[in-house]
């Protein structure tokens, strides 16, 4: 959202970004100079973040609210009812179903004209929830591939190679099924090395089971990285085996590096990445599976560099600046007085 925004301003749209004051968006946001709304919302309908909202709609009177999260679809669409600022549109970046019920149908059926699907499964998650295909776009995420540093697709530094994951430490990362295929390829590579950049519930976890292992020295945790550039440059094979994931922006960034890619078929991660030729996937859970490719991989120094400079051709066409083109297209549609009518 914040790459969308700051591409809109750049391109010399007006826009307002609501969020929580103590939130990390907000203080990125401010620090790029936008404009912001402190916001805090403690419910789907609470009601003080639904007045905060509406006041700054009544103030800024936008021609297009645009909401992001499932919280802000709820509250924000209450508060655009409420102020009659029409047309409400919605990105949605899971694919899990619609709540259902009668408050969820309510939801998606009153509180947004129009939606963004980020991919293939989350418009197929959309239309199973009742949602009309008349009603969904699809837009994919974005990122910004021309400020992402450059560099070689294969380094030069003797038999180590370095299997790299950045991500939270969530079951949908599903950290333990990484641990056990780290566990596999060590044993067969011994020159392979790992490093997993990120915070979350389960690190300690996975820190215990490394140590178990005996792998304390190959394996690196260290957490949150403010300057993750300085953990991409280590990488040479991106890792991570996914449960669930609607479209997975975190390979588009490996890709954009030439960093070839194992991950699991599963979501939107087949759109953006093709087995054999960014990078090898697999079926979900599969440890022996997503421990072969890796280890295909690492015995491969060709294979890996074409793999990683496929990547980057196939990054170019996720550029947020080609996002945000089809975003003001679509902007543009609802915004006319047809697009209006239909969507109500």
């Amino acid at each position: 959202m914040l790459l969308q925004v700051s591409e809109l301003v750049a391109r010399g749209h007006d826009c307002l970004v609501a969020g929580d004051p103590r939130g990390e968006l907000v203080r990125r946001c401010r620090a790029a100079g936008l404009r912001t709304l402190p916001a805090r919302i403690h419910g789907d309908g609470d009601p003080a973040g639904v007045l905060t909202l509406a006041g700054g709609i009544r103030r800024f009177r936008p021609h297009l609210l645009h909401l992001h999260t499932a919280r802000a679809h709820a509250a924000g669409g209450i508060a655009g009812r409420l102020t009659r600022c029409r047309p409400i549109l919605v990105t949605r970046r899971l694919e899990l179903p619609p709540r259902g019920g009668v408050l969820g149908r309510w939801k998606y059926a009153r509180l947004a004209d129009h939606y963004i699907a980020i991919s293939t499964a989350v418009k197929e998650s959309l239309l199973s929830g009742g949602v009309p295909a008349e009603r969904i776009t699809q837009i994919a995420s974005g990122i910004p591939v021309g400020e992402v540093s450059t560099r070689e697709s294969e380094r030069t530094r003797g038999a180590e190679v370095v299997v790299g994951t950045v991500a939270a430490f969530t079951p949908q990362k599903a950290p333990s099924v990484w641990v056990d295929t780290v566990r596999r390829v060590a044993e067969a590579c011994p020159g392979a090395r790992f490093i997993w950049a990120g915070e979350g519930p389960l690190l300690e976890e996975c820190r215990t089971r490394i140590r178990e292992y005996g792998l304390a020295g190959r394996v690196d945790f260290p957490g949150f990285v403010e300057a993750v550039d300085s953990v991409w440059e280590k990488i040479d094979i991106f890792f991570l085996p996914s449960a669930f994931e609607a479209l997975g922006t975190v390979f588009l960034d490996a890709m954009a590096r030439g960093i070839p890619v194992v991950a699991t078929r599963v979501g939107g991660i087949g759109e953006v990445v093709r087995t054999d030729r960014e990078g090898i996937l697999t079926e979900a859970g599969d440890d022996a599976a997503l421990a072969a490719g890796i280890e295909r991989l690492v015995a491969d120094r060709v294979l890996r560099k074409d793999m990683g400079e496929q990547g980057k051709i196939r990054a170019r066409e996720f550029d947020i600046g080609k996002i945000v083109d089809r975003l003001e297209a679509l902007y543009q549609e609802l915004t006319t007085g047809s697009a209006r009518e239909v969507a109500s």
